[in-house]
């Protein structure tokens, strides 16, 4: 796992020796920020719910998930974004409702 700290947004890219607890642990350590993971490397079914519960906790701060992957018809209940462009695109929407508390 790798992660970056960029100023709108932290970016974690998963590879396949990760698990749902490194990834938790990840995500307990960074700040309450925006927040793209990339799923381009692993099998997204094997993170779902670990994504659901992090999804819950970003929206309780009033900061944004986003989820990296080719496959995004696979679940509505997330933020499933194609590309890493589209990704910074949809959070800085996100940001414009949130400041408009639209």
């Amino acid at each position: 796992m790798t992660v970056s700290f960029l100023k709108k947004y932290n970016l974690i890219v998963l590879n396949k020796s990760d698990s749902n607890q490194s990834l938790e642990l990840e995500f307990n350590n960074i700040n309450q920020n925006n927040l793209i993971i990339d799923c381009n490397q692993v099998k997204l079914e094997s993170f779902l719910d670990l994504f659901k519960i992090l999804f819950k906790s970003q929206k309780f701060f009033k900061k944004s998930l986003v989820i990296l992957t080719e496959n995004i018809s696979f679940c509505n209940d997330l933020n499933l974004i194609p590309t890493l462009q589209e990704a910074i695109d949809f959070i800085d929407l996100e940001e414009i409702e949130r400041d408009l508390d639209l």
